[in-house]
């Protein structure tokens, strides 16, 4: 049980490398190391690869510490399915996390516990991390290159598992597809629900994640169940989670931790049996340190943490990649050496979303990939002199006015790609809004906001 004081920790902070690929009944698959960092014991260290481990002064212990302020036998340590559990052992000095004294927690990688007047740090023994698997398709997600084979490894042993996995990733990487992928492997009978965080004002936010009854405000004519009822049994699949308005983090931080819903105007909560996946390419801990987003909520999310590659970084992937996206859409494209090598001479600002508009377009309007005329953003070096005689000219790159710092120059790059992108869409659907969401395979709510951003209007 838990004292009041530390009832807002996490329960189940299950993070990234601690617990990547855990099955049911099985321990974690990567051990974490005890590491003293102050006190007398400085630098001592103690390496948990299964079971539990006891800390304190007693020299039967598995860490002892040499610190007079330690209790005998202070803490136990335990690698569960679900993470790293830590117990104080009725110590006389108490053992505290984040400021707060705790009886009992999971911890996350990095977790810093104070013990009388040591200091504990737990890390992850990256010597034991698994090589990547040798399955390159699972449920959708496809790839050869080795990036690609340790996330279809790693969504292929959680998806059977009750884990919240939050996937992460730059726009256009396919987070969506590697939550469907979760889904369909998970063996739940219920639907996925797709819900998009950063479609709407907070107040209507509100109202379809968490449902609303009757009377609530005024156009609440009816009661609406929300999308977390609706994946009652299912998936509740929460994509841009860095969106989400700080006055909504604590009601799904409750979906989580109780299986609680209650909605807008309601006076009672409703249970559900929700999986929660959550995506961003947002850098939610820098979030955190801003103030805009709950640390307790960013534990009881990157239960397991899967971050998909760049594009520009398993080019390796790119024919099995265009193979797929033509049979999907059922469209005929040759897929040459000229053109395979046009292909990976790009950057891909807008990975694989990107390549699939590349492709659409070259295949209803023929010719070589469009890689220049200012519709995508670099200067592919030539790769063949047929190639280089068919394809029109080169505007120059855009690199030269780019901002120095990484975070502004990659957010603006991708900016510039996103405004361009929205703008292509609009024209080939003759502005109709409607028709350019489903094309991008987003909400029309978000295709407002981002022409809002941009500045460009649609019908």
């Amino acid at each position: 049980m838990l004292s009041e004081s530390t009832r807002a920790l996490p329960r189940e902070p299950f993070v990234a490398n601690l617990t990547q690929g855990v099955a049911r009944g099985h321990s974690p698959a990567v051990a974490v190391a005890i590491v003293v960092v102050t006190g007398p014991d400085s630098g001592q260290r103690f390496e948990l690869t299964r079971g539990s481990a006891l800390v304190g002064s007693l020299d039967t212990c598995d860490l002892v510490l040499t610190d007079p302020t330690v209790s005998r036998q202070h803490l136990r340590l335990e690698l569960l399915d679900d993470g790293l559990k830590a117990t104080d052992l009725k110590s006389r000095n108490g053992v505290y996390f984040n400021g707060s004294r705790l009886s009992e927690a999971h911890l996350p990688l990095g977790a810093r516990l104070k013990l009388g007047d040591t200091e504990l740090r737990i890390d992850a023994l990256d010597r034991q991390r698994p090589a990547p698997g040798t399955q390159t398709e699972y449920h959708g997600l496809a790839g050869s290159s080795a990036a690609m084979r340790e996330v279809i490894s790693t969504v292929q042993k959680v998806a059977p598992t009750r884990g919240t996995v939050l996937i992460q990733g730059e726009t256009g990487t396919g987070k969506e597809v590697a939550a469907r992928a979760i889904h369909r492997g998970s063996g739940r009978k219920g639907e996925l629900v797709v819900f998009d965080c950063g479609a709407a004002s907070p107040g209507v936010i509100a109202s379809e994640l968490f449902g609303h009854v009757r009377g609530a405000f005024t156009d609440a004519r009816t009661d609406r169940p929300g999308a977390a009822v609706d994946a009652d049994g299912g998936t509740l699949f929460l994509d841009e989670i860095g969106e989400l308005d700080l006055s909504l983090q604590a009601s799904l931080l409750r979906l989580l931790e109780n299986q609680e819903v209650k909605p807008v105007g309601g006076g009672k909560s409703r249970k559900v049996d929700v999986r929660v996946v959550a995506a961003t390419n947002r850098d939610l801990q820098a979030e955190v340190e801003a103030g805009r987003f709950r640390e307790d909520l960013l534990f009881r999310l990157a239960v397991v943490t899967v971050v998909l590659p760049p594009l520009r970084e398993r080019l390796d992937d790119l024919p099995v990649l265009a193979r797929r996206v033509l049979d999907e859409a059922r469209l005929e494209l040759e897929l040459s050496d000229d053109t395979l090598a046009i292909l990976r001479s790009y950057t891909w600002p807008g990975n694989v979303r990107e390549l699939k508009n590349v492709l659409f377009r070259t295949a209803t309007l023929g010719g070589a990939p469009d890689l220049a005329a200012g519709k995508l953003p670099s200067k592919p070096p030539p790769v063949s002199s047929a190639a280089a005689a068919a394809a029109p000219a080169r505007e120059p790159a855009i690199d030269d006015d780019l901002p120095a710092d990484y975070r502004r120059a990659r957010e603006s790059l991708l900016s510039r790609f996103e405004r361009q992108y929205i703008k292509d869409l609009l024209e080939k659907s003759g502005g109709n809004v409607s028709q350019a969401a489903r094309t991008a395979g987003i909400a029309r709510a978000h295709m407002y906001r981002l022409l809002n951003k941009h500045g460009l209007q649609g019908e």
